[in-house]
C-alpha cells in the first residue's frame, strides 16, 4: 500500500506510451506527464487509481488506470497482436512508435465517394469521402497511416484530387455554396428532377454513391417493375431479343438496368426522384440475363444457354423457340427422376453404375443444345468410361465421326487401355512422338485420335483446320493459364461437341475456370477482363459470396460433380491419418542447425527486400527444412549429415517388414533424393518394389502398373513421385498409402490417395501422412487448415497456398 503520501490535487497525470521492440516481440512502456516533466510509470508506486512519488500522490482517471492494468498483464507480443488488441486503445494518447514498424510512404489517386444519409426525416446529407487503396477517409488531415504486418504505410492525401470532389459538390446545387457541408431538404432535392440528374452526373464522372439503400424516408416508387422479353432471332448459339422494363408509365433503359446490377444495386432512380425497386422475383428471373447480355437500346443479345438457367424460363415460349423440341421436358426428367433417357450404346462392353449412366445422359443432353460439359467427378468414379459411352452413342448416330482426345502425355496409353477394355470396336490412332503423321489418321479407318497438349501447341496450324465431331480434354488444368500458348492453341480447335474431364479444375484461383469455360461455352464469358472484374476481384477481397452464387448459377448446368460419398456408396471406407514421427537426437540436431541458419537468412532478406521479393528465399528455406525431415542426407552441402538417420525411412521400413509384410503399399514422395534413399532401403531389406518418376515414359508406366496389379504379383511396394503419380493410374491392388511429405496443395495429396480408393477397390483403404513432430511440417498442416478459399464453393477445394503466405505466417513457420 502507498503510505505517508500527500494528496496533490493541482495536477492530473496524463499518460504517454512508447512501444519498444526486442527481436520480433513488442512491449508497452508507460509514462506519466506531470506538468513539464515526464516520468516512467515504474518510478511511481501505484494502487489502482492512486500513484505516489516523493510523498505526493495523484489521482488517475478511471479509464487510464483500467488501461494500465490491462497493459500490465500483456507481457511481450507480436506486431499482429499489438494491432488487434492495443493500437486503437493507445492511439488516443501520445504514442511513440519509432523503430517499431518498417516505414513506407505512398502517394496514389483516391476514388471519390459521396455518402448519402438522412437527417431528421426531411433532409439529405451528402458527405464527400475518399478511398485510398481500400481505406476510406473523410477528415481534412494531410496524411494517414495504415498497418500491414510489420509495415506502417503512410498515405499522403492528394488534396488536389480531393479538392475536385469538393468543387464539384459546391457547384452541384445552389444551396451548397459556402456550406462546408452539403445538405438539402427532400423538397429541394426533388425539384426539377435535381436528384435524378445529380445521381446520373455522378455516375458519368465515375463517382461512387453509397448509402442509397439505407434511406428510410426518401420516397420509393409505388409502381411494380414489369419486364417483357420477346425473342427475335437466333444465330450461332446467340439469341437476340427485345427487352423492355417499366415502372408504371416510365420506361427504364436496359443499359441503366445493367449498370445498376453491375454496381450491385437492387433499385433504379426514377424521374420523379423516387427509387424503383427491383424485386427479388425480378432479380431471380432477369438479373443474370441483363447483367451478362450485350445491350443496344431495347435489343439484347445473350447465349441461348442462359434461357434454361432461370426458374421462369420454362414458362417462356422463348425457351422452346430456341432449344430443340421437347428438350426442356427431357431436362426436367433428367433432374427429377431416375428414368433412363438414353439406352447404353451396344459398343460399350461394361455395366454402367446408375450415376455413370446419369453422367453419360447429361453429356448427351448438353451436346444437343451445343453446350460443352465439364465432368468434375471425384477421382476413381469413371469419368473416362462415361465419356467413352457418350462417344459410342455419337458414333452409332454417325459412323463417320472423328473424335479428338487431348491429355497429358503420361495418360495417352491409359486412354488406349480404357478403350480396349470398355469399347474395343473403336479404331484408335495414337498421335505422339517424332514419327507422328496426321495423314495416317486421315487415310485410315480411325474414329479416335489421342494426343497430348504440347503436340496440339506444336501442330496447331494443322489441328485447328480440322472439324471434329467431339473434342475431349482430360486433366484440363493444363489450359488454366489463359494467355499461355498451349491454352490458346487448344482454344483455336473446332469441335461440334466439347467435353472436359477434371476432378480439380481450380488449381490456383477461380480464374483458372475461365479458359476451361471459354473452351466449352465461348459466348457465356466472352472476355477474361470481364470474368476477373465480375468474379476474381470480389473473391480476392473476401466480398464474393454473391459472386460465388452467381458463378454457380451460371455454370451449374454445365459442370457435374459427384463425390465418392454420394456416387460410390459401395466403395469400401477410406481412413486418412497422420503418422507422427519423433526425430532422434542426431536428426533433431541437424534440423535445428538448418532452421537457425535459414531463419536468420530469411529475416535479413525480408528486412532488406520486403516480403514479396523475399518469397523465393522463403520457399528455398522451407524446402531445406522439409528435406531434413525426410532425411538429412538430402542436403548434399552439409557433409556432416551424411550418416544422420531418417525417422521416416526407418519407420516406413519397419512397418513394411513387420505389420504390412503381407500387404501391398503405395509410397509417394516429392523429393527424388528421398526416392533414391527409399530404393536403397528397399533393396537392403529385400522389399520388392516398382517405381516411376516424371521422366518415366508413358508405355513404361503402363507396364509397371500392370505388373503391380497382376493377381499373383509378389511386388509389395509401388514408389511414385507425387506429381507424376497423382492422376491417371489405377493401383487398386494396394490398400495402404504413405505420403512421405505433406504438400501445400491438399487436393494433390487427395488425388494421390485416390489412386487406390476408386471403383474396383474391394478393400478398406488406409492413408498415412508422415509428419515429423515439432517441425515445419506440423506447421504446414496448421496453415493448410487455416487457408481454405472460396473455390471449394464452386467445384473444388484447392488453394494457392504459397502465394498467400503473410509475414506472420512465415514467422510462424520458422519460430
Amino acid at each position: 500500500m502507498i503510505q505517508r503520501c500527500h494528496f496533490d490535487s493541482s495536477q492530473t497525470p496524463e499518460l504517454y506510451f512508447k512501444i519498444e521492440k526486442t527481436g520480433k516481440k513488442l512491449s508497452i512502456v508507460t509514462f506519466f506527464q506531470l506538468g513539464n516533466q515526464t516520468y516512467k510509470a515504474t518510478d511511481f508506486q501505484q494502487s489502482r487509481f492512486l500513484i505516489c512519488k516523493e510523498d505526493n500522490y495523484y489521482l488517475l482517471k478511471k479509464l487510464d488506470w483500467q488501461l494500465m492494468e490491462e497493459i500490465a498483464e500483456a507481457g511481450a507480443f507480436s506486431h499482429q497482436t499489438y494491432l488487434e488488441k492495443y493500437h486503437d486503445k493507445l492511439k488516443r494518447y501520445p504514442l511513440d512508435l519509432e523503430g517499431v514498424f518498417e516505414e513506407e510512404t505512398r502517394e496514389t489517386t483516391p476514388k471519390a465517394i459521396i455518402q448519402i444519409s438522412e437527417l431528421g426525416g426531411d433532409m439529405l446529407l451528402f458527405l464527400p469521402r475518399w478511398e485510398y487503396d481500400g481505406t476510406i477517409v473523410e477528415d481534412h488531415k494531410t496524411q494517414f497511416s495504415v498497418y500491414d504486418g510489420l509495415k506502417r504505410i503512410t498515405y499522403l492525401r492528394n488534396k488536389e484530387e480531393e479538392g475536385k470532389t469538393l468543387e464539384f459538390m459546391e457547384n452541384a446545387h445552389p444551396k451548397f455554396k459556402g456550406q462546408g457541408s452539403f445538405f438539402l431538404k427532400f423538397e429541394e432535392a426533388s425539384k426539377k428532377n435535381w436528384f435524378f440528374n445529380f445521381y446520373h452526373e455522378q455516375l458519368k464522372d465515375n463517382f461512387t454513391i453509397t448509402g442509397m439503400d439505407m434511406l428510410g424516408y426518401f420516397r420509393y416508387s409505388s409502381h411494380q417493375v414489369v419486364s417483357r422479353l420477346k425473342i427475335t432471332k437466333t444465330l450461332d448459339n446467340m439469341v437476340t431479343a427485345k427487352f423492355t422494363t417499366h415502372f408504371g408509365d416510365e420506361k427504364i433503359d436496359t443499359i441503366t438496368l445493367q449498370k445498376a446490377l453491375k454496381r450491385g444495386d437492387s433499385f433504379v432512380l426514377l424521374k420523379d426522384s423516387s427509387l424503383g425497386i427491383l424485386t427479388k422475383d425480378w432479380l431471380k428471373n432477369y438479373a443474370l440475363l441483363v447483367r451478362n447480355a450485350n445491350v443496344d437500346g431495347d435489343e439484347i443479345e445473350f447465349p441461348k444457354w442462359l434461357l434454361f438457367i432461370f426458374d421462369s424460363a420454362r414458362n417462356h415460349t422463348a425457351a422452346n423457340m430456341v432449344l430443340p423440341k421437347d428438350w426442356l421436358e427431357k431436362w426436367d426428367r433428367w433432374n427429377q427422376s431416375e428414368e433412363q433417357l438414353y439406352e447404353k450404346p451396344d459398343l460399350v462392353q461394361a455395366d454402367l453404375r446408375n450415376y455413370q449412366h446419369k453422367g453419360y445422359e447429361w453429356i448427351n443432353l448438353m451436346a444437343e443444345i451445343d453446350a460443352g460439359t465439364l465432368l468434375a467427378d471425384d477421382m476413381g468414379l469413371g469419368k473416362t468410361l462415361q465419356t467413352i459411352t457418350s462417344m459410342s452413342y455419337w458414333l452409332e448416330s454417325n459412323p463417320k465421326s472423328k473424335f479428338l482426345i487431348i491429355c497429358p502425355a503420361s495418360l495417352i496409353y491409359n486412354w488406349k487401355n480404357e478403350f480396349e477394355k470398355f469399347a474395343p470396336n473403336f479404331n484408335l490412332c495414337i498421335y505422339h512422338g517424332t514419327q507422328r503423321d496426321i495423314n495416317h489418321f486421315l487415310e485410315g479407318e480411325y474414329q479416335v485420335l489421342i494426343t497430348s497438349y504440347p503436340l496440339i501447341r506444336n501442330d496447331n496450324e494443322l489441328m485447328s483446320k480440322m472439324l471434329w465431331d467431339a473434342i475431349v480434354l482430360d486433366e484440363s488444368h493444363h489450359i488454366k493459364n489463359y494467355t499461355a500458348k498451349q491454352t490458346q492453341a487448344v482454344l483455336k480447335l473446332r469441335g461440334r461437341r466439347r467435353v472436359i474431364l477434371n476432378g480439380t479444375p481450380i488449381m490456383n484461383n477461380v480464374t483458372d475456370l475461365f479458359p476451361q469455360l471459354h473452351f466449352l461455352l465461348p459466348q457465356l464469358f466472352p472476355s477474361l477482363k470481364q470474368f476477373k472484374e465480375q468474379f476474381e476481384k470480389p473473391l480476392a477481397f473476401k466480398k464474393g459470396e454473391e459472386q460465388v452464387n452467381t458463378l454457380k448459377k451460371l455454370t451449374s448446368p454445365f459442370i457435374l460433380r459427384r463425390t465418392k460419398q454420394t456416387a460410390g456408396p459401395d466403395l469400401p471406407p477410406k481412413t486418412e491419418s497422420v503418422l507422427w514421427c519423433e526425430m532422434g537426437e542426431h536428426q533433431r540436431l541437424a534440423y535445428e542447425e538448418v532452421k537457425n541458419k535459414v531463419k536468420s537468412n530469411i529475416m535479413v532478406e525480408i528486412n532488406d527486400k520486403g516480403l514479396n521479393k523475399a518469397k523465393l528465399g522463403v520457399l528455398q528455406g522451407i524446402t531445406k527444412l522439409r528435406q531434413v525431415c525426410s532425411s538429412p542426407r538430402l542436403l548434399k552441402e552439409e557433409t556432416d549429415f551424411n550418416n544422420r538417420p531418417s525417422i521416416k525411412i526407418d519407420s516406413l521400413i519397419e512397418t513394411l517388414t513387420t505389420d504390412l509384410a503381407e500387404n501391398k503399399v503405395i509410397v509417394f514422395s516429392q523429393f527424388l533424393g528421398t526416392m533414391d534413399l527409399l530404393c536403397e532401403a528397399f533393396e537392403e531389406n529385400d522389399i520388392t518394389y516398382r517405381q516411376f518418376r516424371g521422366k518415366t515414359a508413358a508405355k513404361e508406366r503402363i507396364r509397371l502398373v500392370s505388373e503391380f496389379q497382376e493377381e499373383d504379383s509378389d511386388i509389395q511396394v509401388f514408389l511414385l513421385s507425387l506429381m507424376a503419380g497423382n492422376s491417371g493410374i489405377n493401383l487398386t491392388n494396394a490398400n495402404y498409402v504413405f505420403l512421405m511429405e505433406p504438400w501445400w496443395n491438399k487436393a494433390v495429396q487427395q488425388q494421390a490417395i485416390d489412386r487406390t480408393h476408386r471403383i474396383g477397390q474391394d478393400q478398406k483403404v488406409f492413408a498415412y501422412n508422415m509428419i515429423c513432430k515439432d517441425t515445419i511440417e506440423e506447421k504446414i498442416m496448421a496453415l493448410q487448415e487455416k487457408k481454405q478459399i472460396l473455390s471449394d464453393e464452386v467445384v473444388s477445394d484447392d488453394s494457392n497456398f504459397l502465394k498467400s503466405l503473410t509475414a506472420d505466417d512465415i514467422a510462424f513457420l520458422f519460430e
